[in-house]
């Protein structure tokens, strides 16, 4: 039976509640926004000792200020959540519901969203190489005709 990532027990977990990073739980974003349903593609992992791997069939959905975090395997989580997309790279900054704050970054590019959470290296990740902490790579779901 293979892990999950980190990040994505983070995720999943009934403890995790964002940090109050500003006022605006959403600022503008040059090249797309992060709200909205987002399915689960790959995962970028450096360490091929890591072994984990997300759901398949893994969805997060952002609706200004919460996330929804659902899958066949998991009942569905909601879930506060602030971002700095005015940062380089942009800010997603977590509380792990234990008092701790756990660093991480985003970015949408040709429309994927990638996350890192830098719960491992225990500070922010600075790329999306997957090399200190996993990459989620995450895409918008095909609408049905």
């Amino acid at each position: 039976m293979s892990r999950l990532p980190a990040c994505l027990l983070l995720l999943l977990s009934p403890a995790f509640v964002a940090s109050a990073a500003d006022d605006d739980p959403e600022p503008p974003l040059k090249g797309g926004a992060i709200q909205g349903e987002w399915t689960y593609t790959r995962l970028i992992v450096g360490d091929p000792k890591f072994g984990g791997m997300p759901p398949k069939d893994l969805v997060l959905k952002f609706d200004k200020g919460k996330v929804s975090v659902a899958s066949m395997s998991q009942p569905p989580k909601v879930h506060s959540y602030k971002i700095d997309p005015r940062k380089t790279p942009a800010r997603l900054d977590l509380d792990d519901g234990n008092g701790k704050q756990v660093q991480g970054i985003y970015k949408i590019e040709k429309g994927e969203l990638y996350v890192c959470i830098g719960e491992r290296s225990n500070s922010r990740p600075t790329a999306f190489d997957g090399k200190t902490d996993p990459v989620l790579v995450l895409k918008r779901p095909t609408k049905k005709k």
